[in-house]
């Protein structure tokens, strides 16, 4: 099943989940696709979230741990499997600018300052995303 979801929205991630949890008892596979990147030629289009983080960070990460979690019940079940697309930018940072939950092991936040605008803040902004993507897929998978 294909579902359409706005990714910079969590509301709309949160009623996605809720839609595949109320209409099947399992879910086999979950595959996060959904991302996006600044342009570092054009970084005018560095922007906000309706929720105050860094878009890049809640539509690349933020919005995939929102779904995973609310599905990993239903995952477990059934043995299913969660597919992170992510890339190598993950090695473009180190990790200080993700504040991780204490209790969880994931990032939480983005400290990043999109004011700035800057080219280096648009490739730090993408690589944060895609390091906090493995560090949930290495915390879901025990």
């Amino acid at each position: 099943v294909i579902l359409p979801t706005q990714h910079e929205d969590l509301a709309s991630v949160g009623n996605s989940a809720n839609e595949i949890l109320s209409k099947f008892e399992r879910v086999d596979l979950l595959i996060n696709n959904a991302g996006m990147s600044y342009n570092p030629d054009n970084i005018e289009n560095v922007s906000l979230s309706a929720h105050g983080q860094d878009l890049a960070f809640t539509v690349n990460y933020l919005s995939h741990f929102l779904l995973v979690e609310k599905l990993l019940p239903t995952l477990s079940k059934s043995d299913g499997r969660v597919v992170h697309l992510t890339s190598t930018f993950h090695w473009k940072v180190d990790g200080s600018e993700l504040i991780p939950d204490g209790d969880y092991g994931c990032p939480v936040a983005y400290q990043g300052d999109p004011g700035k605008r800057s080219p280096k803040h648009v490739v730090r902004s993408y690589g944060n995303t895609k390091l906090a993507q493995i560090w949930h897929s290495r915390r879901i998978n025990g």
